[in-house]
């Protein structure tokens, strides 16, 4: 579709205003570039790809410690079978996805695997690739995540699906990663040493979780904030309750990450009641249609993110997924495109 020149325009504003309040160049160069991006999950096998039920319920009497809430219109997949691949590409197009976000589990586990055969896929389609830190290996040392760097880096950095802000890897890192495992600044002193090695600095995205009040913590360790799991601060919330409170507080979650990447996250609702091992009771947000999804996808527009991120794609234990399914047909797909040419000016 074409920009319109009121797009334009605006768009040169926003560029014009971040360079003259002096934003760092990396944010510079997010605001000029917008970018929707969807979190991706690339672990599940079957029996007749990967030869283990990974991340789906029983099959031909495999046992699965995690079952799903909705399920896929295509029934279980394998993430490493290239067929799946090539349709997810296919699908994150038609959703105006400009990036996906893959959960990373480590150096040779099962998701870098899935990483390295996302890549050609995506590029075909005009999607670019990064990687979300998970509790692996990698998360136990200021080493080990320096190690984990400059291996994403050296293998995929000159990938031209690999996603980049002003020459840098932008990589994302779960709360659950530096909460509970290596420190925010030791996450910092981690990409500062993959430039002392000779590459570009990584830009670290890291995820905030404002009900613990993590902001003084976290924003001087990375270089941008976002927020992966929305669904404590809108359970049980109509669409309308939910534009008043993300109206009220995503302003403030953008003045947190300061002068870095601010990301607003939006969801199509949630449920893991039925994944094991998760204290009780679980935040639940229905998804009313299209009506919390919408909320949140205007709540986000108002606030003039860097990125918009959708919590999820494939994400099948908690009920986030915008991937077509047996409940939903391909309505959040579709959805998501209406928003994403609206966010990125193309309607």
């Amino acid at each position: 579709m074409k920009i319109s020149r009121r797009s334009t325009l605006s768009a040169m504003s926003v560029v014009a205003g971040a360079i003259a309040t002096g934003l760092p160049a990396f944010a510079q160069a997010a605001v000029r570039d917008r970018q929707v991006m969807a979190f991706y999950y690339g672990w599940y096998g079957t029996l007749a790809g990967s030869g283990t039920p990974l991340h789906w319920p029983a099959q031909d009497g495999q046992p699965s410690p995690t079952p799903i809430f909705d399920h896929p219109l295509s029934g279980p997949y394998d993430s490493h079978d290239p067929d799946v691949i090539h349709r997810h590409a296919q699908q994150l197009k038609d959703a105006g996805v400009t990036v996906i976000i893959v959960s990373w589990w480590g150096i040779g586990s099962f998701t870098d695997q899935s990483l390295a055969l996302l890549m050609d896929a995506m590029h075909a389609q005009g999607i670019k690739v990064t990687v979300y830190f998970e509790p692996g290996t990698e998360t136990t040392s200021q080493a080990a995540a320096t190690e984990a760097m400059t291996y994403l880096v050296r293998r995929h950095g000159d990938h031209p699906a690999w996603f980049k802000v002003g020459g840098r890897s932008a990589l994302f890192v779960y709360e659950v990663s530096w909460k509970r495992r290596l420190p925010p600044m030791q996450w910092r002193a981690a990409a500062d040493a993959v430039m002392q090695a000779g590459l570009p600095r990584p830009l670290l995205i890291g995820d905030l979780n404002p009900r613990y009040g993590t902001f003084p913590e976290i924003a001087p360790a990375f270089d941008g904030l976002h927020t992966y799991v929305m669904a404590p601060y809108v359970t049980g919330l109509s669409p309308t309750e939910i534009g008043a409170y993300t109206d009220k507080n995503y302003p403030k979650w953008k003045a947190a990450a300061g002068s870095g990447i601010y990301c607003a996250t939006v969801i199509p609702g949630f449920d893991d009641t039925n994944a094991p091992g998760r204290p009780q009771p679980r935040p639940v947000v229905a998804r009313n249609g299209t009506g919390t999804f919408d909320a949140l996808w205007r709540a986000a527009i108002k606030t003039n993110p860097n990125w918009v991120l959708i919590t999820s794609f494939n994400e099948w234990h908690e009920g986030s997924e915008i991937e077509p399914s047996q409940e939903y047909g391909d309505t959040f797909i579709k959805r998501n495109r209406y928003w994403s040419d609206r966010f990125l000016g193309k309607s």
